[in-house]
């Protein structure tokens, strides 16, 4: 049998999907962005669930869309391009694992639902607490930890064997006998490390390296060596502390020195420098599978100073392994210490990271992957995640001694209106 005209015009076909599609989605707001195919008049989005479109589609004339979502993460969006023929062949991304959390939520992670505090079903509870008694009043405290003094006084000493630089030779010339009185061995611990810190910037270690590589791995070794010496200088503020668990060699104690290590190794002087590391008690009932994993995020601060800067806490990590008497550390800065014996805080926790896939690399190095949070946790915490910081009271001490009076001016007067010659003599 022939097929004889005449004959409709073509409709054309398209084959055109939409690429690079990219969405990203805050729990209320859902924006879609994608390539452009050639000759499409429009584009038309729908969400879908379990093989079903779910609600009106929405169409757009550009690539790039944004329309409010209140609950998404369980829906994949599809997008297609309008054409003169119809609709063309669907290009389709997980709200959930592209949207809200792109590294975490795919591929081989694919198991591990609790990154969602939306649906953290598995996680039981979380729950963060001062472990210590109650001051004045105050409810209980965290462990307060800081680092001993060098020494309790100055210090003096007499013909001391000093070796000067010699900066052409770059070794040391002959010694010399030098007296010291009224040092502030504080002030001069700050002052090396501040010189350490400084020949490992990158300004130094890069020019270093080419001329003499050996002996910049044993600077930075030492540096290492003595962000552990350091470190073990580290004592529990409170003798009633020390005697309920937190003295020096217990759990308490080596979770706080690892936490400044770490800062040590990373900035001597702004970890010397410090307060004191705040510690609370954190009991953590969770799957298996999050055991290689920690919360992250910064103590934040909500008091009735004038001066923002004057009380800061650090970031601290919260390890996701189930226990009941975890640790997690702040370390507490005071930009004027010297201005209160004790700092009244009120502190919240703000996660904002998780730290997961976490390696050993080498001795005292981890490598990690990590995600942020679009809602940290204390605007928006998951359930059964709870986070009772109280009202602590900080000792604030005071390692260095005041700095010694110096006379910056004197002037010498007479008498301003003598009546007598012997007044004319009297210096006023």
């Amino acid at each position: 049998m022939a097929l004889e005209g005449p004959w409709s015009a073509s409709t054309p076909i398209s084959t055109g999907v939409p690429g690079a599609l990219a969405v990203e989605y805050d729990g209320q707001t859902l924006t879609a962005r994608f390539a452009p195919v050639p000759g499409a008049t429009g584009y038309r989005l729908v969400l879908v669930e379990d093989g079903s479109e779910q609600g009106e589609p929405w169409y757009t004339s550009e690539p790039f869309a944004r329309r409010a979502v209140p609950s998404a993460t369980e829906a994949t969006l599809a997008v297609q391009a309008v054409v003169a023929g119809g609709l063309g062949p669907a290009r389709s991304a997980a709200v959930f694992t592209t949207g809200w959390y792109p590294a975490v939520a795919t591929g081989d992670n694919g198991s591990m639902p609790w990154l969602n505090p939306a649906v953290a079903a598995d996680m039981k509870a979380r729950a963060i607490t001062p472990p210590a008694v109650a001051v004045a009043g105050k409810g209980p405290q965290p462990y307060i930890f800081a680092l001993r003094p060098l020494y309790p006084n100055l210090q003096s000493a007499s013909d001391v064997a000093v070796a000067p630089f010699d900066p052409d030779t770059g070794g040391l010339g002959t010694p010399q006998a030098r007296d010291y009185q009224g040092v502030d061995m504080e002030d001069w611990a700050h002052a090396w490390l501040a010189g350490l810190d400084l020949l490992c910037t990158g300004a130094y270690v890069t020019a270093a390296y080419p001329v003499n590589p050996s002996a910049l791995g044993r600077l930075l070794t030492a540096k290492q060596g003595l962000a552990e010496a350091v470190a073990d200088g580290l004592s529990v503020i409170l003798a009633d502390q020390d005697a309920s668990g937190a003295a020096v060699g217990s759990v308490p104690w080596k979770a706080a020195r690892e936490v400044l290590r770490q800062r040590l190794l990373g900035d001597l002087v702004r970890a010397y420098d410090g307060t004191a590391m705040v510690q609370y008690q954190v009991g953590v009932d969770a799957p298996n599978d999050v055991a290689n994993a920690r919360l992250s995020g910064p103590g934040s601060l909500a008091d009735d100073r004038d001066d923002g800067d004057i009380a800061r806490l650090g970031n601290a990590k919260c390890s996701l392994a189930t226990a009941e008497a975890g640790t997690l550390t702040f370390p507490l800065t005071l930009s004027r210490p010297d201005q209160d014996p004790a700092a009244t805080l009120n502190p919240t926790y703000a996660v904002n990271e998780i730290e997961y896939h976490i390696e050993q690399v080498t001795d005292g190095y981890t490598n990690a992957d990590w995600l942020h949070f679009v809602r940290n946790f204390a605007a928006d915490p998951p359930a059964g995640y709870r986070v009772d910081l109280g009202t602590p009271i900080i000792p604030v001490p005071l390692r260095s001694y005041p700095a010694q009076p110096a006379l910056a001016f004197q002037e010498a007067l007479t008498h301003p209106a003598p009546k007598t010659l012997a007044d004319a003599l009297l210096w006023d």
